[in-house]
């Protein structure tokens, strides 16, 4: 109850006072909840991303502070396994259905402030794009939550009206519903079935290792940067430019460490970050096994989303893409669709 009455009373003064202070008096509380998370384990369900948008596909989430995550696909059967990991330093994707991973060294976890400025910044984002409504308090998971409904003040694509269940002592999503056309289309869903915090964390937890007979791309940010122009004559498609959102800079490229030419941009505002990698496009079209079908100008993509982070996928001419960050979907998709 103590939660909910300090939301009623940000929820009523924000709507005179500055979106600035506010944003930053709003991010402080979330930022210093988040913080005092040390762990916990979860079941975690999504709907919208498989073939059929009705069919939930099951997680098992773990984290461990500062910034561990480990999810991993239970169900259905033909996708258990998938991974996501992120151990502190280094991001592993998997999928053992393909036998193809991903991994990704030299991605050092930001310091305390920088997590505050960028939950700043982006809380300041959607306090000037969307009207946030109190509905109440009630249980998620068995954990206390207060429920939100998010409205777009302005149309714009993929700003879907959105009811957001927040958990009221540590100010992340214990569930969320996207709908499309008001409220008449369910376009994605993600909710805690159970939820354990703080949880018992294993020593090798956020250990992973590749089969074999995998095939692994790898790059490491903590190599040797390379110029777009220095990089192009050795990729054998067209090498494509990311466009920086405002107050983001582009700080490093760098070529992967295996035999197919690629290559991975960066583009950094403190904490907040992206990241496209580009690759050629052998099939010709893009095709994932899990992930929202999105359009990106006149491309088609697949959206997914891994805790913090949202992923895109698509493909331009012979070139596949794929931009990762930790910004919102609607602000991650504006930038690949600035991608020339």
């Amino acid at each position: 109850m103590r939660r909910l009455l300090w939301l009623l009373v940000v929820a009523s003064l924000s709507l005179s006072a500055c979106t600035a202070l506010w944003a930053q008096a709003i991010s402080h509380r979330i930022s210093e909840d988040l913080l005092a998370l040390k762990s916990y384990r979860g079941e975690l369900v999504e709907k919208g991303l498989l073939a059929d948008p009705q069919a939930e596909l099951k997680k098992q989430v773990l984290y461990q502070k500062p910034w561990k995550v480990r999810v991993e696909v239970t169900a259905p059967a033909e996708r258990k396994g998938d991974l996501y990991l992120y151990d502190g330093g280094t991001l592993t994707l998997w999928w053992p259905r393909e036998l193809f991973g991903v991994r990704v060294a030299g991605l050092s976890a930001p310091k305390d402030e920088a997590i505050r400025a960028h939950l700043e910044a982006e809380t300041k984002h959607n306090l000037e794009h969307y009207a946030f409504h109190l509905v109440g308090e009630t249980k998620v998971a068995g954990q206390s939550a207060a429920r939100w409904k998010v409205i777009p003040k302005a149309s714009a694509p993929f700003r879907y009206v959105h009811h957001s269940w927040m958990h009221s002592d540590h100010s992340f999503p214990l569930r969320m519903d996207f709908y499309r056309d008001g409220e008449k289309e369910l376009w994605y869903a993600m909710e805690f079935r159970s939820l354990e915090l703080p949880t018992q964390v294993e020593q090798d937890a956020f250990a992973f290792s590749f089969p074999p007979n995998a095939v692994v791309f790898e790059w490491d940010w903590r190599d040797e940067a390379v110029s777009l122009e220095a990089a192009r004559p050795a990729m054998n498609f067209t090498l494509r430019t990311l466009k920086a959102p405002a107050g983001f800079e582009i700080d490093k490229s760098v070529r992967g460490r295996h035999d197919l030419p690629m290559l991975a941009t960066r583009a950094r505002r403190g904490a907040s970050w992206l990241s496209l990698t580009q690759n050629r496009n052998y099939a010709g079209t893009l095709s994932m096994p899990v992930g929202k079908r999105v359009r990106i100008g006149e491309a088609e993509g697949y959206l997914n989303f891994m805790g913090a982070f949202a992923v895109v996928s698509w493909t331009l001419g012979d070139t596949q893409l794929t931009l990762v960050g930790n910004l919102s979907f609607p602000q991650l998709l504006e930038v690949a669709a600035a991608v020339r």
